[in-house]
């Protein structure tokens, strides 16, 4: 009787095991399929992918840590940390592009972060070459984390460059400036016009 009852529980695990299988397939389909969500990373895996991921970069070798970067982003595509990661990743390669809209989606999933702002800021300053950009993406930084003295110094330097800048140069033409109005001279009495003198008329020499 006690093997009988244990016969019918592994059946019924086995059937059940075959529903589900028969539902999403192997456990190593269900982890690997990009069709079905994947588990997040466990703060080890995350810390492990974002130290490779430097590693490749310090090595030269941006693109492998793009590819890296790439694969953990599919099981978090909103984690702030790896998108920062695979900007920096592009900055290397020089598709500058790309690492802003990777830094654009970290400040998406997290708009508290710095960061990402920072970063926005020297490629818009060093690479763009928009100056007003770049000045709005560092100070953003700066109210979020006001301990970053490099931004803060950076931010004194555009701001002495632009005061400069909205000079007039020394070969330009300054604008004529119209003269104030002259006082009147106190009054003045006119002298009264002299009287025309008679002329005497010529009397002709010689008789007719």
């Amino acid at each position: 009787m006690r093997v009988m009852t244990i016969v019918g529980v592994v059946a019924l695990v086995g059937a059940a095991l075959f529903f589900f299988y028969s539902l999403f397939g192997s456990s190593e389909e269900f982890t690997t399929n990009p069709a079905i969500p994947n588990k997040q990373l466990s703060p080890s895996e995350l810390l492990k992918c974002i130290e490779e991921s430097k590693r490749l970069r310090d090595e030269g070798e941006p693109r492998k840590a793009i590819e890296i970067l790439k694969e953990a982003l599919k099981r978090e595509p909103n984690n702030p940390d790896l998108n920062i990661e695979l900007g920096l990743s592009y900055e290397k390669t020089g598709e500058f592009d790309l690492a802003i809209k990777s830094y654009e989606k970290a400040i998406s999933s997290n708009p508290r972060y710095y960061l990402p702002y920072k970063l926005l800021g020297s490629i818009y300053l060093g690479y763009k070459n928009e100056t007003l950009k770049a000045k709005n993406y560092l100070a953003q930084s700066l109210r979020l984390n006001p301990a970053q003295p490099d931004v803060t110094a950076l931010l004194k330097e555009l701001e002495i460059k632009t005061a400069i800048s909205e000079r007039r140069p020394p070969t330009q033409k300054f604008p004529t400036v119209p003269r104030p109005p002259q006082p009147k001279p106190p009054f003045s009495r006119k002298p009264e016009p002299r009287p025309p003198v008679p002329r005497t008329p010529t009397i002709p020499n010689g008789n007719k």
